[in-house]
């Protein structure tokens, strides 16, 4: 049984894979070889598609078309009648399929009502567009646009909030108390994990217990073990960085074939690239057992993931 809602007065064209929990409400149009993710919302007279890709978590506003050429990724927000366009100088008759640009909105970025996003930019992480700006050219991460053309007026938090850099260029979000950082006119968070974890994995503490195939010391769980304990008592959310890639090298070195242990592990080892979570748990993650994921092998070996978590 799908796991989503696609009311009775919406047309689902052939090869659209649509995420759990998603939401598509009345006399919408999804186009083939449409992928939507998890926790998704459109509202009502939207068309995707065809051949465009929709992440987690993104909510669509009554009155949108996400045309080919367009990617959205995860936590994005279209507010209401905003515009897409896919070609520059579009004539009715000429066909310019061939024309269409790319145009990326990358996570967390919000665009307002009526705003119109020229074909061929990118919208950067958790910038927020004001609503009916024309953005013409590519908007950097936390940025705030207003006007026609859009134009730069500030920077916003994550939350969406205004921020306000001090003399030294940092700024604290009154909805969670994060800092912000102004750095060459790019907003960053400040300084000191990305250093602690370069030292980290210098000194060789990703890899105490991992295989000696791969790179590893060999040593005994009960040995790391001591060792995440301290961590965790000095710095939890630091810790957490690591975390993960434990366990994705435990799932791979008792579960992947010779190739694919050949390509991950000696990086995951050194701390050259580390494991995530790709996580929807609808049930809040307290039942595992009502989870449920599907592996399917492509033809080229790779390995096509649906489902939960």
């Amino acid at each position: 049984m799908d796991n989503f809602f696609i009311h009775e007065s919406c047309y689902v064209d052939k090869n659209v894979q649509i995420g759990q929990n998603t939401k598509i409400w009345h006399f919408s149009h999804i186009l083939s070889n449409t992928e939507i993710g998890n926790n998704c919302s459109f509202g009502q007279n939207c068309v995707v598609g065809p051949n465009v890709k929709v992440g987690n978590g993104v909510k669509v506003q009554n009155n949108v078309s996400i045309y080919e050429g367009v990617e959205v990724e995860d936590d994005v927000f279209l507010g209401p009648s905003m515009v897409f366009t896919n070609v520059i100088n579009p004539r009715a008759f000429i066909v310019r399929r061939e024309e269409f640009k790319k145009t990326l909105l990358k996570k967390g970025c919000s665009i307002g009502a009526n705003a119109t996003i020229v074909c061929g930019v990118t919208i950067g992480r958790y910038a927020l567009i004001g609503a009916g700006a024309v953005v013409n050219k590519d908007v950097p991460d936390f940025a705030l646009m207003v006007g026609v053309p859009a134009r730069q007026i500030g920077w916003v938090s994550k939350a969406g909030n205004r921020l306000e850099f001090d003399e030294n260029k940092i700024a604290v979000d009154s909805f969670d108390k994060s800092r912000y950082k102004l750095e060459n006119g790019v907003v960053r968070t400040p300084s000191g994990y990305k250093e602690a974890y370069k030292k980290f994995i210098e000194d060789g503490w990703v890899s105490l217990s991992c295989d000696s195939e791969y790179g590893g010391q060999g040593m005994p769980k009960t040995i790391s073990t001591f060792f995440d304990e301290m961590l965790s008592s000095a710095s939890l959310s630091f810790k957490l960085y690591s975390e993960l890639s434990i366990g994705a090298y435990n799932c791979i070195l008792h579960h992947g074939n010779d190739s694919i242990k050949k390509k991950f592990l000696p990086n995951m080892v050194k701390g050259t690239w580390s494991g995530t979570m790709c996580l929807t748990e609808p049930a809040c993650g307290t039942d595992l057992g009502l989870l449920k994921t599907k592996a399917v092998e492509q033809s080229d070996g790779t390995f096509k993931l649906s489902g939960q978590k």
